[in-house]
């Protein structure tokens, strides 16, 4: 099975915590290299939330991990939150951070890798219902219709352990500029707002740097 994992960390602000953590960032990513299972693995910040732009100082942070060749979900919990390893990471970017933040796993459909390469990558969440990947599948051939076959990419998972119940919908766009135009098609504009009709959309576009894995 393959396993989507995000984490949204929101950093100290200030000066000094900003340089230190940077000065520090190679140290403390490194605790991911050699993780078992672990494939692909992303970091980057919040840019847009649900259409509206993000300013840079808010340090609201973004990471995607995907794991692979497990036989099932428990075997995540080797590294997290178990391993001395992880517990290690932990206690280096505890001072840098605003808060803790709990890891979201997905169940992949379609892996997130592609579309986390794009380097503008919208990440929607809904609560999942009986329609929701046909609407899904209706928003994918929109935005096709729009921009051309195979230039954004798409990825999907199902919520598992916290996130059970949830649809995970990736969409990986070539450009902030196509992702703000976007914004503006009606039919797109209709169906994200169809697709999230079960209740509150999670709708940020975050950009994205691969990490050593």
């Amino acid at each position: 099975m393959t396993i989507t994992e995000l984490l949204w960390p929101v950093f100290k602000s200030d000066t000094q915590s900003q340089a230190e953590f940077a000065a520090k960032s190679p140290e403390i990513f490194a605790h991911f290299v050699g993780v078992p299972g672990l494939k692909d693995f992303f970091r980057g910040r919040i840019i847009f939330e649900n259409g509206t732009p993000v300013d840079e100082s808010s340090c609201r942070g973004a990471l995607i991990l995907e794991y692979k060749e497990w036989d099932d979900i428990s075997s995540i919990h080797a590294f997290f939150p178990h391993s001395e390893t992880f517990r290690s990471f932990i206690r280096l970017v505890k001072p840098y951070v605003a808060g803790p933040d709990i890891p979201q796993l997905f169940e992949a459909i379609v892996s997130a890798v592609l579309c986390a390469e794009t380097g503008v990558t919208q990440v929607l969440k809904v609560a999942r219902g009986p329609e929701t990947e046909v609407v899904w599948s209706r928003l994918q051939k929109a935005i096709e219709e729009v921009y051309g076959n195979g230039k954004p990419l798409f990825s999907c998972a199902n919520g598992v352990e916290k996130e059970e119940g949830v649809f995970l919908g990736i969409v990986g766009w070539q450009r902030v500029e196509d992702y703000e135009r976007s914004r503006t098609v009606k039919t797109i504009s209709a169906l994200l707002r169809e697709f999230g009709s079960g209740g509150e959309v999670f709708d940020v576009v975050i950009q994205l740097e691969r990490m050593t894995v």
